[in-house]
């Protein structure tokens, strides 16, 4: 996972189609997620916040479930 740059225009995998849909366009940061499965997913700063604020969720649970034992 990393932030770019794009130097050139790049789908934002979340809002690639329907109403939300835009490009992410070049010298606009993105984040930048490789799979190995699917490949490299680029994702507006929109939709990486909303990536990052689910990460913080899931991690905050995991730490309850492991102090708990």
């Amino acid at each position: 996972m990393s932030v770019e740059t794009a130097a050139r225009e790049r789908v934002c995998h979340r809002h690639k189609t329907g109403k939300d849909a835009r490009p992410i366009v070049p010298g606009e940061r993105c984040l930048v997620i490789d799979t190995q499965v699917m490949g490299k997913q680029s994702y507006c700063l929109e939709a990486a916040a909303d990536i990052i604020e689910q990460a913080r969720l899931d991690i905050d649970e995991i730490e309850r479930q492991v102090s708990a034992g």
